[in-house]
């Protein structure tokens, strides 16, 4: 679960203005009182967002425990009541579940309203200083290292199986037989890349209407002042804390008749199902990214352009948007990397006709097709990383042009 933090508290530091820290400098304060008075309360609204939705991910994470045969968790108890015919103790379950989110909700929001730390300037204007201690760079050596070969074994183990001879590696230390003959299946025909296709097409459906809903609602949370605030901020978290078999048995139950939020269709059985499904699951992680910046950002910037004869949608689009825009990419790409790899709504509401890629990847492991789900996994790898990477490239450029 550590990209959630991760990329919310980058997307903020990136966002914030280094000039700030350089004035603390200038005033006599060490680096060690800079971190404490200056960055880390700038970078609370995002420490606060990583925190819940990391707190929020692992509460209701289901696929690790199924994986490693763990039953003594709130997720899988849900779905071995359901399987025992036991609604009633899923309900409650459930019910529990939600109720332990929402507590962590309302107290790491009250945390967060004692002190409001905003900036006043255009965001990261200043670029800063590098580390240029040997003995500071040789720590961080020391630190960084083991940590992301730790991350990076288990897709380095998903490529050598993709590489590997069936029966290759049973008992020995290292595979005794490659093979590229799971590799060569990229070039089959149309149906290998079916499953790619769809989880693409599926994700960007549903970040693109979570960007519009959750950068809306994180606006109207930030911006408006009015009651309820708290409720509305449970009602739009609330899909993110329960697990994803129950917000597909959700979706199940309201539209497996035709209802008027679908126009009078039935949408259980059909494409749409599973975009709306991704969408409600994933739409709180751009919410709660882009919330974390808009919570950086003081409203007198806004209020300066409109005071300067500048329409709203002027001063929105002009000045507050391209200081969001890192806290939205952010969630967005949290978004659609859960929407390309998500299993557990999917395995419940899928069709034939539009199979995933997960479950693709899990049928062809429960075959036996071991080097087939590992060279799906790769692609999904490199789905990532690609994303990734126009992502970077954006801001990179957006950086530039504002330094211009």
């Amino acid at each position: 679960m550590y990209p959630y933090f991760f990329l919310t508290v980058s997307a903020a530091l990136a966002n914030s203005d280094a000039s700030l820290e350089e004035a603390a400098a200038s005033m006599g304060a060490g680096k060690a009182r800079i971190w404490a008075t200056v960055i880390l309360p700038m970078l609370t609204p995002a420490l606060v967002a990583g925190s819940l939705i990391t707190f929020m991910s692992a509460m209701s994470s289901y696929t690790a425990p199924l994986l490693f045969q763990y039953t003594d968790v709130m997720t899988q108890q849900i779905v071995i009541a359901k399987t025992n015919g036991d609604m009633r103790l899923a309900s409650i379950i459930s019910t529990a579940l939600a109720i332990i989110s929402i507590v962590f909700l309302a107290i790491i929001r009250s945390y967060e309203q004692r002190k409001v730390y905003r900036t006043q300037s255009k965001g990261g204007g200043r670029k800063r200083s590098t580390v240029t201690s040997t003995p500071v760079k040789v720590l961080l050596l020391v630190i960084a290292a083991p940590t992301t070969l730790f991350l990076v074994l288990p897709i380095v183990m998903i490529a050598v199986l993709s590489f590997t001879a069936k029966g290759g590696w049973l008992q020995s230390v290292l595979p005794n037989g490659y093979t590229l003959e799971w590799w060569a299946q990229l070039f089959s025909g149309a149906e290998f890349w079916r499953p790619v296709t769809n989880s693409l097409l599926m994700s960007v459906i549903a970040v693109g209407g979570a960007m519009i809903l959750g950068a809306g609602a994180a606006y109207v949370m930030s911006r408006l002042q009015f009651r309820g605030k708290l409720a509305l901020d449970i009602a739009i978290m609330l899909p993110w804390a329960l697990p994803g078999t129950v917000v597909a048995i959700n979706l199940i139950t309201a539209f497996s008749s035709p209802s008027p939020f679908a126009f009078g269709q039935v949408l259980v059985g059909t494409f749409a199902i599973l975009p709306l499904a991704y969408f409600v699951r994933f739409n709180p992680l751009i919410f709660r990214s882009t919330f974390a910046s808009f919570s950086q950002l003081d409203p007198n910037l806004e209020d300066a352009a409109r005071s300067l004869g500048a329409t709203w949608w002027y001063a929105f689009r002009r000045v507050v948007l391209p200081l969001i825009s890192r806290g939205i990419m952010a969630g967005a790409l949290l978004a659609f990397v859960d929407g390309v790899g998500e299993f557990v709504a999917s395995i419940l509401i899928y069709t034939p006709a539009w199979v995933p890629l997960s479950i693709a990847i899990n049928n062809e492991n429960y075959q036996g097709n071991i080097g087939t789900g590992s060279v799906y996994g790769m692609i999904q790898v490199l789905l990532v990383l690609g994303v990734l990477i126009v992502t970077r490239r954006m801001e990179a450029r957006e950086a530039t042009a504002t330094a211009l």
